[in-house]
């Protein structure tokens, strides 16, 4: 019986990655690349009013944000590409074609901040943040297993 290959690789090479904050925005942005020094358009503070939020402008529009902490024994990576597509690019994965995939890790976060216009949100209203926390006991299930013994 031979050994199937993994559909997607992450290759860590460096056993320590730069530690970032992953943030998820209510936009879309149409750019994908490199950008300049993001302080002069992005810069999220703890807010005044309450230590366990975020606020933060973009384009003029104020934003609050709720930081959600991956639970223990999980950990978020920020990884890009390193098998070009057909058309050259780094940024794609045709799982289909290719059969597999390599990512290359570049940074590791352990929370998660979840955007809104002008207010937090929360799981009752907020899909992203309703399937952040359903996904990880979803997870839990099935990556875990009954000891038969046990029974």
């Amino acid at each position: 019986m031979s050994k199937s290959q993994p559909i997607l690789h992450l290759d860590s090479a460096s056993s320590s990655h730069k530690k970032t904050t992953a943030h998820l925005l209510p936009c879309k942005i149409h750019h994908t690349g490199p950008v300049e020094p993001t302080q002069s358009f992005w810069d999220p503070r703890t807010s005044e009013s309450s230590s366990d939020t975020k606020e933060a402008y973009f384009r003029g529009r104020k934003l609050k944000g709720k930081p959600l902490a991956l639970p223990e024994g999980y950990k978020g990576v920020v990884a890009v590409s390193s098998l070009p597509d057909q058309n050259g690019d780094a940024d794609v994965i045709d799982l289909e074609k290719d059969g597999h995939g390599k990512l290359e890790v570049q940074a590791e976060f352990d929370e998660v901040v979840v955007w809104g216009h002008e207010s937090l949100a929360d799981a009752a209203a907020d899909g992203y943040v309703r399937s952040l926390e359903e996904w990880v006991g979803v997870a839990g299930a099935i990556h875990s297993f009954d000891d038969a013994d046990s029974k």
